[in-house]
């Protein structure tokens, strides 16, 4: 992602405008727009503005919708911070649990109906993923 430091939200977000979609992100980080560098542990104003965005997109969606969040390692480190960042964000966990700060109705361990029967809404989230090879299928 570029051009809008690294929003992955606002992607989303403007992907859900189309009918059917498959969303793909490959994104190794996504400060200081969501989370300072130093990791505060509280969304920034960019995050729950896009989060909200994307939620109005998604409220009566009547398509099927699949965003993947790929965090691309960057060698021999990776940004620990962005991986527990997304895990909250997409989980609805840690200091992102509160109503309304995640996408946890969306996530896939929340629906495997959709998964199963091909239709709705659903987010997903992979890490470690090689910069150097191809992607992984999920």
């Amino acid at each position: 992602m570029d051009g809008e430091g690294e929003r992955t939200l606002k992607f989303f977000a403007d992907a859900a405008k189309e009918g059917k979609c498959l969303a793909l992100v490959f994104q190794d980080e996504a400060q200081p727009a969501y989370h300072l560098p130093n990791f505060n542990r509280k969304p920034e104003d960019h995050y729950m503005d896009d989060l909200e965005e994307l939620r109005k997109g998604l409220n009566g969606y009547g398509g099927l919708y699949r965003g993947i969040m790929f965090q691309v390692d960057r060698g021999k480190t990776f940004a620990k911070s962005f991986k527990e960042f997304v895990e909250n964000a997409w989980r609805g966990d840690g200091y992102l649990s509160g109503a309304g700060e995640n996408l946890k109705p969306y996530y896939w361990q929340e629906n495997s109906d959709h998964i199963r029967n091909r239709d709705g809404i659903v987010f997903s989230d992979e890490y470690h993923v090689n910069s150097e090879g191809d992607p992984p299928i999920t």
